[in-house]
């Protein structure tokens, strides 16, 4: 249903293809978030956070919220499945501490079982 429409008062059209586009999208996201929480599990203790990891917390953070708030729950679902996965392959444990972060606090929000089977 998410991926059906824009915004909650759209009326939503039923397409046979979204299943599959769904599944490929949620196994995206899972393998991303393995490896998020890999990345962010191999460091020693976190140093201080830089400013390029606070930068693209923020944005994400920024972009994703705003997006929520909005009601445009199909848009942030392709930018934590798809887009994110694709711009940010290469984190330090810090960044990847933070991204984690983020994808905790909107599948939260649109997706709650899903970080359930996440040990973290």
């Amino acid at each position: 249903m998410l991926l059906t429409g824009g915004h909650p008062s759209k009326i939503y059209h039923y397409d046979e293809s979204l299943p599959k586009q769904a599944d490929k999208l949620l196994k995206r996201a899972i393998s991303y978030m393995t490896y998020l929480l890999t990345t962010k599990n191999s460091g020693m203790k976190f140093h201080k956070k830089n400013d390029d990891d606070m930068s693209v917390f923020s944005d994400i953070d920024g972009k994703v919220g705003k997006l929520i708030e909005e009601g445009y729950y199909r848009h942030v679902i392709l930018e934590l499945f798809s887009v994110v996965p694709k711009k940010h392959q290469s984190l330090t444990p810090n960044s990847a501490s933070l991204m984690f972060y983020v994808y905790k606090k909107y599948i939260n929000i649109l997706l709650p079982s899903l970080m359930d089977s996440f040990d973290y």
